[in-house]
């Protein structure tokens, strides 16, 4: 067995399916603090989205693709060097990442995906993948997580153990594959029904 990291508390990630367990439960609290921390920062970005919807950000027009453009430009132009300044520096700025510069990403994310759709824009499995995504955001938010703990901790495959010293590439390789079963997935859903599992349930919760 590896040895603890810190004395107090085991790293989550180097541990198995019962001591993940009673890791989660010894520490339920501090692990749910981090929703109460960062309420002010969700609230912020879901003003910006409103903001930049208003703005005309997601239209197909030209004031759209210029937004997008520059979301883009912003975005990913300085938010990618941030955010790799921030991995070499270590874990002493990993609040600052995940907080301040993955926000930043985001939105260059946006920027890039609307770059993409205003380049394809025709019927076909990205499109339409896409459009699925969308369609089952919520379902596929918490399938992403669902998919990635399976995959990667004790409980699992537990890929994060077993390729640890391999470096970031599987990560890379792991985003690319959940990203592809999100697609098909939710594309093979929605053949069948309107809405995505959990939106379902979130429509029927608000009516009732």
């Amino acid at each position: 067995r590896h040895e603890p990291r810190s004395s107090h508390v085991q790293d989550p990630l180097s541990i198995h399916a019962l001591d993940q367990i009673t890791f989660r439960l010894e520490n339920a609290m501090a692990l749910r603090l981090e929703p109460v921390l960062t309420f002010f920062l969700l609230v912020f970005l879901f003003l910006l989205g409103v903001r930049l919807f208003r703005a005309g950000a997601f239209g197909a027009d030209e004031t759209g693709r210029r937004l997008r453009s520059r979301l883009l430009a912003w975005g990913l132009g300085l938010g990618l060097p941030l955010n790799i300044a921030a991995v070499l520096a270590g874990s002493d700025f990993f609040l600052l990442a995940r907080y301040g510069i993955a926000p930043l990403l985001a939105l260059g994310y946006i920027g890039l995906i609307g770059a993409v759709v205003d380049r394809v824009r025709r019927p076909g499995p990205l499109m339409t993948g896409l459009t699925s995504v969308g369609r089952t955001a919520l379902s596929g938010y918490v399938l992403q997580n669902a998919l990635c703990v399976v995959i990667s901790y004790g409980i699992g495959l537990g890929l994060v153990e077993r390729l640890g010293g391999t470096g970031p590439w599987w990560v890379v390789g792991l985003w690319g594959v959940v990203c592809a079963v999100l697609m098909a997935g939710s594309t093979l859903w929605l053949r069948r029904f309107s809405a995505g599992p959990l939106e379902s349930v979130q429509k029927w919760a608000l009516r009732h």
